[in-house]
């Protein structure tokens, strides 16, 4: 379950964060890498669920991906991976 919306992460770490701590100027280019490689683990592990819900065959010939039960947070997810990849294409052209 996510507890954190995108407005609130962008709020709180987004490019007027990293403006306004000139101690992390050094460090931006590092946690800009970061962040990229969080967001493609994320993007590898919803693609792994996705394709693992599709396979999984529950109450016969049925899979577990076709389920809202399921469906929901793999979405949710995928919208926080979007949020996460755009608020780091954000801040990344504000450093420049």
């Amino acid at each position: 379950m996510i507890t954190h919306s995108a407005r609130e992460i962008a709020k709180e770490f987004g490019p007027e964060y990293w403006r306004k701590k000139e101690e992390n100027e050094e460090f931006a280019g590092e946690l800009m890498s970061f962040a990229a490689a969080s967001v493609c683990i994320a993007r590898l592990a919803i693609s792994k669920a996705v394709d693992y819900s599709k396979q999984r065959k529950v109450f016969g010939d049925v899979p577990i991906g076709s389920y809202q039960a399921l469906q929901f947070p793999i979405a949710e997810a995928y919208a926080a991976l979007e949020a996460a990849k755009l608020l780091n294409f954000k801040t990344a052209t504000h450093l420049r």
